[in-house]
């Protein structure tokens, strides 16, 4: 019987022409739909423009670690566009790690470009892509890993291969693990064989490195931080590790300054760093000043130091004065900002320009203050924390530092937790800023201000008991911002009782009458202050902004410092203050 005849074959044979209809039916259907997009006005472009489009959105992409994988859409528009990007290699050289066959092909499309590898923490749902991609080192560009220490001791430390493009190596220990241990990763000295030739960035957290490691030659960008668990270096080695980078723009030390040597030695050749245009260290105060001390760079270096005392030697930090007294900006910083957290630490930053406020992350020292400024304009900024030190003592020692800088040309003063500052105080900032133009004070005394406001060099007692100006004080103050801040009560024997409010009233009145007038207030969250004193300062000056939080003082804050009426020493204040600095 012939085949045909057979009615199974028969059924077969029809179910296969029409399989075959319908193919050809999608082939004309999609050529159809290849020339109706060509048509649209982007199919004009040529495949190289498409595919620097592609290009520059998957880089907006790479900054959004949510988002990462979204880019993948363009390959998925038409025919067209997922040509053009499978023929594209830079759009495939930024890895991810989730699945490692994934990662297999994104290394096979990359073709020869060279690869970024960065993965902000290897767990056990990424380590075999990760693994799969550090095959590949000889081509990496970039490559940065938060790791465990058992975690970069099991990928990092057969990686013996050199690195000929390797531009930018970040290897970090999660903080969050560090509580756990003090143990740092200890990189091999076979870790890619030695040779990065075009490395220029290298970043280190919890991982130590030898000093004499050829991959510490010619960086642009060095930033080591985290104690090793081997102890600090000696300045001997630091001193030799810097003089192979005379390129470095950007040095960065925390918590690995060099020890002092015993007996201190100096070494008469110091290093000299002439492209250096940032240093930031973080450590005890002597050794820092021991490490600039051998060191020469332009003296419009940003410097940012984070400087501690010994508890043995007290809270002594005049090794670190010349430097900052050295100090010269590249253009005249026109705000100072000073806070302090509490009676431990103080905050001073010299700033190019007036900044917005934003939320302050944990600083160096691990406090949390609810605010801090953008610091991209920051010239100057120096931390120091001390374990003990009286109220007096912290105040002198701002006055200090701020009268090493050069502060005449500063328009705008930012102050933070100075609650109890005397007059005097105020005095010295005054004559150390005297173009000042606004204040934004938070957590401060508001009759410091006043006397500040009011501090004269001649007084004329009149017959109603009130003194006549001749000089008035910061005379081009234009504005003032007070927030969080507790307005007191004036008590005295003689005289009834008045508010601050009342007396800044007076002492705003009477610098508008000698030509100097306060234009805008502010006054936000602050204590004791009502409507009816709202109403009295409106009249005072040009601009009055309040937010109407109307809050009393309670009874137990009303004693500045902390005293008790009673109290008579000084000793007393100190030890019961609970005030910021």
């Amino acid at each position: 019987m012939h085949p045909s005849a057979n009615p199974v074959y028969a059924l077969e044979h029809t179910r296969t022409q029409i399989d075959a209809e319908i193919i050809a039916h999608f082939d004309a259907i999609h050529t159809l739909r290849v020339r109706r997009n060509s048509l649209a006005p982007i199919s004009s472009l040529p495949p190289e423009l498409l595919a620097a489009i592609f290009v520059e959105c998957v880089n907006s992409y790479h900054s959004q670690p949510t988002s990462f994988h979204m880019w993948i859409r363009v390959a998925h528009v038409c025919r067209h566009w997922r040509d053009v990007a499978l023929a594209c290699p830079a759009l495939w050289n930024h890895l991810v790690f989730g699945d490692p066959a994934v990662t297999e092909i994104m290394i096979t499309r990359s073709k020869l470009v060279p690869l970024v590898i960065r993965s902000d923490f290897v767990t056990s749902l990424n380590y075999d892509g990760v693994q799969v991609a550090l095959r590949h080192t000889a081509r990496a560009k970039d490559l940065h890993l938060v790791a465990t220490e058992d975690s970069l001791r099991r990928l990092l430390n057969d990686i013996k291969e050199p690195a000929p493009l390797l531009e930018s190596l970040s290897l970090k220990i999660p903080r969050s693990h560090t509580f756990f241990t003090l143990e740092a990763y200890k990189i091999p000295e076979a870790f890619l064989g030695g040779m990065t030739p075009r490395l220029r960035k290298l970043v280190l957290y919890k991982c130590e490195l030898a000093w004499d490691s050829p991959i510490l030659g010619n960086l642009i960008h060095l930033d080591i931080s985290g104690t090793v668990s081997s102890g600090s270096p000696t300045l001997a080695q630091v001193l030799a590790a810097l003089a192979r980078m005379q390129a470095l723009e950007s040095l960065s030390l925390a918590d690995i300054i060099p020890l002092l040597p015993m007996p201190p030695v100096s070494y008469h050749k110091p290093v000299a760093l002439s492209r250096l245009r940032h240093i930031s260290l973080k450590g005890e105060a002597d050794r820092c000043a021991q490490l600039l001390a051998h060191l020469t760079y332009p003296r419009a270096v940003i410097l940012k130091l984070a400087c501690t005392t010994s508890v043995i030697h007290g809270p002594d930090f005049s090794s670190i004065f010349p430097f900052v007294s050295a100090f010269e900006p590249s253009s005249i910083p026109s705000e100072l900002r000073l806070h302090s957290a509490s009676l431990t630490n103080l905050c001073i930053q010299l700033c190019k320009a007036v900044r917005n406020r934003v939320s302050m992350p944990t600083d160096s020292f691990g406090e949390s203050p609810s605010e801090r400024f953008e610091d991209s304009d920051v010239h100057f900024e120096l931390n120091l924390s001390w374990a003990y030190m009286s109220i007096d003592q912290a105040q002198r020692l701002a006055v200090t530092v701020c009268g090493q800088l050069p502060t005449a040309g500063v328009r705008s003063m930012h102050l933070y937790g100075i609650e109890e500052a005397p007059d005097w105080f105020w005095e010295q900032m005054s004559r150390q800023m005297p173009a000042l133009n606004s204040m934004f004070l938070r957590d401060v005394r508001v009759g410091g201000l006043i006397h500040l406001l009011r501090q004269r060099e001649d007084e004329q007692p009149k017959m109603s008991g009130e003194m006549e100006w001749t000089t008035v004080p910061l005379p081009g103050l234009r504005e003032i911002t007070l927030e969080q801040t507790l307005f007191r009560y004036t008590r005295s024997a003689d005289a009834p009782e008045r508010m601050d409010a009342e007396d800044l009233v007076v002492c705003l009145k009477s610098r508008s009458s000698l030509g100097s007038p306060l234009r805008k207030l502010t006054i936000q969250r602050c204590v004791n202050i009502f409507q009816e004193q709202a109403d009295m300062l409106k009249e005072a000056v040009e601009d009055f902004i309040w937010d109407g939080h109307e809050e009393e003082e309670s009874d137990g804050s009303e004693e500045p410092f902390g005293e008790s009426p009673d109290s008579d020493t000084d000793e007393l204040s100190d030890t019961n203050s609970v005030m910021s600095l």
